[in-house]
């Protein structure tokens, strides 16, 4: 039958050619994983991996014992076939050695870009900085698989295969220079309007604690196309425009922004912020369609960040309260409609 057949076709193929065929490829793979684990044993006895301690004749033995590797273990497989007197698949062998090298030919460009990376002679070096999909990394070692680190990021250690770093330029960088515009725990303010803290940074993805309570999620290229201003580093600011009625014409650039100031100094004080306000100024900002705007500048210390927008409802109260006080008048917005004689319609 045709299973028996088979069968028998199978028996006699494990016996002698597939049993020359399976042994020659368990050689190429013990020899090669044995050589690539007397590697790592080696640069971790030594402490290779940092590159201050891989000076240029180390890459070299880098790249010849990457190249000596692929060849003991070819040389282990061509014995193997060599040993069982399988002239056939030895045959085989060889001629698909030689294509790969005939095939070579047109990748040698390539070879030769990656020996220089693995040199570290190329655009891109050991222990500069260089920006891979639009985040900024440290080259932490140049090797088949290249790692980049970014120590602001959480799990910001990644693994890029070399031909990936083709077309890369990296630059030695300084110690304060910062690798993300924010930390996790800190308060941004994005393009979009969008006001929150920061819980989670990664390779990926940014996730937002909003004001509102949700949390907004950007990946991290986008997240950083949307100009994030870092309110939680040192100090941020809260701006308020303010329109007063156009009654108050003579007393708006001096007597108005002076008591402004000392009503909102006393006020702010009894706020649990109070104490770290940096800075308060009260100035004329310009005379509008149907307003006179005052300017209050009020700058607070970074630990307050979260609360800015509370602080910016609370400021507005205060200065409708001293309007209150003071009997100054909040205008709004009005209509002038000018009449004329309507042109004689011709009969």
């Amino acid at each position: 039958s045709l299973f028996k057949s088979t069968q028998t076709i199978l028996k006699e193929f494990f016996k002698s050619r597939g049993l020359s065929l399976i042994l020659s490829l368990l050689a190429f793979i013990m020899v090669f994983l044995a050589m690539r684990y007397f590697y790592r044993a080696v640069y971790k006895a030594a402490n290779l991996d940092r590159p201050e301690n891989r000076p240029f004749f180390i890459r070299v033995a880098d790249v010849v014992y990457h190249i000596m590797t692929f060849i003991i273990a070819t040389v282990a497989l061509l014995i193997v076939l060599y040993v069982s007197g399988d002239w056939v698949l030895l045959g085989l062998a060889l001629i698909f050695l030689v294509g790969i090298g005939w095939t070579a030919r047109e990748a040698l460009p390539m070879f030769w870009e990656q020996i220089k990376l693995l040199l570290n002679l190329s655009t891109v070096r050991e222990g500069e900085r260089v920006i891979f999909n639009s985040l900024p990394w440290e080259v932490k070692s140049l090797n088949i698989y290249t790692k980049f680190y970014n120590p602001s990021l959480k799990g910001g250690l990644i693994r890029v295969p070399i031909r990936e770093v083709f077309g890369l330029q990296s630059r030695p960088f300084h110690k304060d220079e910062p690798w993300f515009p924010c930390e996790e725990g800190h308060v941004v303010r994005l393009s979009d309007q969008t006001i929150g803290t920061v819980l989670v940074q990664t390779p990926e993805q940014v996730i937002l604690d909003t004001m509102g309570g949700c949390r907004k999620t950007f990946e991290t290229s986008t997240f950083l196309g949307l100009n994030p201003i870092n309110l939680s580093i040192n100090t941020f600011g809260v701006f308020i425009t303010f329109g007063f009625d156009y009654e108050h014409q003579q007393l708006i650039t001096r007597e108005i922004p002076d008591k402004l100031r000392e009503f909102l100094e006393t006020e702010l004080t009894r706020e649990p912020y109070g104490k770290d306000i940096v800075e308060l100024t009260v100035q004329f900002k310009e005379a509008g369609a149907s307003s006179l705007d005052l300017l209050i500048i009020t700058v607070w210390s970074g630990k307050w960040a979260s609360d800015s927008l509370s602080i910016g409802r609370a400021i507005q109260r205060m200065i409708v309260d001293a309007c209150n006080k003071y009997n100054w008048g909040i205008p709004f917005n009005q209509i002038t409609v000018h009449y004329g004689n309507p042109e004689p319609r011709k009969i």
